[in-house]
């Protein structure tokens, strides 16, 4: 059975801080060329695309509007009441607005994702001794043969991220939405307090079920060949005896995470080869222990 546990977790980070001191100028260069993409496709979508914003709006002033789903011929309308907060929380957009906001979503899941898959096997060859040259950051552009999976992997893990989302908060905001206008002392309001526990546990199961599916991603990323359905068997089949250990894994970095998504995405320059070199790890695409022994500084 593959290794797990705190340990083993803590020592594979720590193998993938030596190999990105080691190998600084080729971890920065892969990381950087992703976020600068990144940043200028969210700087062109911000100030000449299409964004789905909700509004926060007095309650007392819109008597007339509930919570719940609307849709008409002419678009879609979300809303959240809470009455006693006073606050309204709705989003209204025209189907238009939607079909542009979906079609630039994937315009940018198209720039994005090969250069990403392209630092991710980057990050490999570092792992493996070798030293990555800068054209391989952009092979997954100018090869359909790379360019079509990956798109069709990173569809399908966004597709079922957002999906399970979703169901994952629905029993907490149906909790809510039940129990919040419910009077006081009665067993509705005392469970209204529940609520945000409920939609924390949907969220993190969302999170547990969703990190199954991530491990594809590496592995197609570095031994393409496999193609989208080979790379989905095998990191389905890799995480067995270990998918909660995984889940552990993989949360361990939300504190970089959270602090990429507040910095724009800068803080992926360092989170990138962080935990991709620690997930190939982790897999055993390149064995931990062959790493552990032999130096990993490629010789240019």
């Amino acid at each position: 059975m593959p290794a797990t546990g705190p340990f083993f977790r803590r020592s594979l980070k720590l193998f993938a801080r030596q190999a990105i001191n080691m190998n600084v100028k080729f971890c920065l260069r892969a990381s950087a060329a992703v976020v600068a993409i990144a940043l200028v496709l969210l700087t062109i979508q911000q100030n000449f695309g299409h964004l789905l914003v909700y509004y926060l709006m007095d309650a007392a002033a819109n008597p007339a509007v509930s919570s719940g789903v609307q849709v008409t011929g002419e678009g879609l309308a979300v809303a959240l009441r809470v009455d006693e907060a006073g606050i309204l929380l709705a989003l209204q957009a025209t189907w238009g607005e939607l079909g542009a906001f979906a079609l630039e979503s994937l315009l940018v899941l198209l720039i994005t994702v090969p250069v990403t898959y392209g630092a991710l096997g980057h990050f490999h060859a570092l792992l493996r001794r070798q030293a990555p040259d800068l054209k391989s950051l952009f092979r997954w552009y100018t090869d359909l043969r790379l360019t079509l999976p990956c798109m069709g992997l990173e569809v399908i893990l966004a597709a079922v991220t957002w999906v399970l989302r979703v169901i994952g908060m629905i029993p907490g905001l149906a909790m809510f939405a039940a129990t919040i206008n419910a009077p006081a002392g009665t067993l509705a309001a005392r469970l209204s307090g529940l609520s945000p526990l409920v939609l924390l546990a949907g969220m993190l199961l969302a999170y547990f079920v969703s990190c199954q599916l991530e491990p594809a991603r590496y592995y197609l990323a570095c031994d393409p060949s496999l193609g989208l359905r080979g790379a989905l068997r095998t990191g389905w089949a890799a995480l067995k005896g270990r998918r909660a250990d995984f889940f552990w894994f993989s949360f361990s970095f939300i504190g970089w995470e959270l602090f990429s998504a507040f910095t724009y995405g800068l803080g992926d320059i360092y989170l990138l080869p962080y935990r991709g070199l620690s997930t190939i790890l982790y897999l055993g695409i390149v064995d931990p222990n062959q790493f552990q022994s032999q130096e990993v500084t490629p010789h240019v």
